[in-house]
């Protein structure tokens, strides 16, 4: 029977080729102690962590053992401290990064990316920087910023730095501003103005002035809102000082806030009765107007002039009453000044023809004269304005008017009986008197002419308001007395009172 070889042969090629395979396995494996770890080097030379940390993995799974040996643990423990920061960055989580990169560069001074932490360093501090100021914690923004110019003076992002500055500095006074801490923002913006000069940045510089002259204007209005008149207008002082060439317009807004702030001031003080200071102010007010198209100033000394005239009314002196409102007419600018100056004018004279105090006693007398000698109304429009009580004043004449009749107020004289008397002489004699000396124990006597006069009264009767003649009237008075022995000269009789009473009431309504 023949014998059976091709289950054998079929066996021996089967363990050969499962032992051909192990051993290349074992040498595929062997190999990776050698390839794997110089592959991880070659990528951190070519400052490929990503690769590094991915093989470095690979290699910690399949050789474990290896890894207790230290040849790889600096380049993957420096790739694992700069891929921390970057990761922080890339996830925009700036402190995390900064600090992270801080790490790296003290960990790895020398290391392959301290150049790459150096400036990223800088970046992550200013989009810190940048956060902190959308947060409004400007400090904290203004410390990293100062930083990167100190410590990373030569990154990249310092020259975006100069730029963020004087933004940020502007961005934190207007913020203190706005919200009326006015002595954080002069603080800030003279911290951005020295900034400013000690890096000879002329633009900032400009930009120092204009927002200091823009705080120093809101400061004042803040302060005058306060009755803080004085402290007000010194802090506009400050606004031309901190704009000295006036390139913002401040020098008009600094001359407006004066004149407002004088105005309120005054307005104040008017309040208080206070009216030579209040008007002092006004004045004040008015200068600082001069060359502006607002005309304010002028109605509110205006309004201070027919203020003090009302009190000056109230109290009955009228004449300076009238003085005041004289110059609120002169100095009123807008029509709504102007009527309301007119309409206090018109109060004033009504005062002044209902009163019976010793100014309108003296307006009288002096309206008399100027009537009946000049034939004229007098300057004052302040007689007659009584409708309902018509009454007449007498010029030439002591005798008294019935009570009905006279006048009380400068209201109520619509007219003026100018009177001349024109005394007739009766009858007159020599009458001889005797006088007796009694320690002489003689006597002796003179002659004296005696007269006996009838009075007589030539009557023009006058309107006041025109100062034109309404009537004239000759009036004979009673019969003179008889001559008296007892002596004397002239023996007048009554004047013709009741006919001139009569006369007059002819013309009442």
């Amino acid at each position: 029977m023949p014998e059976n070889t091709t289950a054998p042969v079929n066996t021996r090629r089967s363990y050969v080729k499962i032992f051909l395979t192990v051993l290349i396995l074992l040498l595929v494996y062997g190999a990776g102690t050698i390839v794997l770890p110089f592959s991880i080097q070659t990528s951190f030379r070519n400052k490929n962590c990503n690769s590094v940390l991915t093989l470095h993995k690979s290699y910690a799974s399949l050789y474990p053992e290896f890894i207790r040996v230290g040849t790889l643990s600096g380049p993957v423990r420096e790739c694992e401290a700069y891929m921390l920061a970057t990761s922080n960055e890339e996830d925009k989580n700036w402190r995390d990064a900064y600090d992270a990169y801080q790490v790296y560069s003290t960990t790895y001074p020398s290391g392959l990316y301290v150049v790459e932490a150096y400036e990223h360093s800088a970046v992550a501090l200013a989009n810190i920087a940048k956060e902190q100021v959308e947060r409004k914690e400007y400090e904290d923004a203004v410390k990293n910023l100062n930083l990167i110019t100190s410590s990373y003076s030569d990154a990249d992002i310092s020259v975006e730095v100069w730029t963020l500055l004087p933004s940020l500095y502007t961005s934190w006074g207007a913020d203190m501003r706005e919200s009326g801490d006015f002595a954080k923002a002069e603080q800030v913006l003279n911290d951005f103005k020295n900034w400013s000069l000690t890096y000879q940045r002329n633009d900032s510089v400009i930009d120092t002035q204009r927002e200091l002259a823009k705080t120093y204007l809101a400061w004042s209005r803040d302060l005058q809102s306060q009755m803080q008149y004085e402290d007000a207008l010194a802090k506009l002082d400050l606004a031309v000082s901190a704009d000295p060439e006036s390139q913002f317009d401040s020098a008009a807004q600094v001359k407006s806030g004066q004149s407002h702030v004088y105005m309120e001031w005054g307005n104040d003080l008017l309040e208080q009765d206070q009216f030579p200071l209040a008007i002092e102010k006004f004045e004040l007010a008015v200068v600082k107007a001069e060359g502006t198209k607002d005309d304010s100033a002028r109605d509110a000394l205006a309004n201070g002039q027919v203020q003090w005239a009302h009190k000056l009314s109230t109290d009955e002196d009228f004449q300076d009453a009238l003085e005041h409102m004289a110059a609120a007419k002169e100095i009123a600018a807008s029509d709504t000044a102007n009527k309301s100056v007119d309409t206090a004018l018109q109060d004033t004279y009504l005062a002044f023809s209902n009163s019976t105090g010793q100014q309108a006693r003296r307006a009288i007398k002096e309206a008399l004269q100027t009537v009946c000698e000049k034939h004229q109304a007098p300057d004052l429009p302040i007689f007659g304005l009584n409708k309902n009580s018509i009454r007449f004043g007498i010029y030439g004449a002591e005798d008294p008017l019935p009570e009905e009749l006279a006048i009380r107020a400068p209201g109520e004289m619509h007219y003026v009986a100018c009177i001349t008397a024109d005394n007739k002489t009766i009858e007159s004699r020599l009458h001889r008197n005797i006088t007796l000396r009694v320690a002489s124990n003689y006597y002796y006597y003179t002659l004296v002419e005696q007269f006996r006069v009838q009075v007589i009264w030539n009557v023009e009767l006058i309107k006041v308001d025109t100062g034109t003649s309404v009537a004239e009237q000759t009036l004979k008075g009673a019969p003179p007395p008889p001559f008296s022995e007892a002596g004397g000269i002239y023996f007048y009789g009554l004047p013709p009172l009741d006919e001139f009473t009569v006369w007059l009431q002819s013309f009442l309504p």
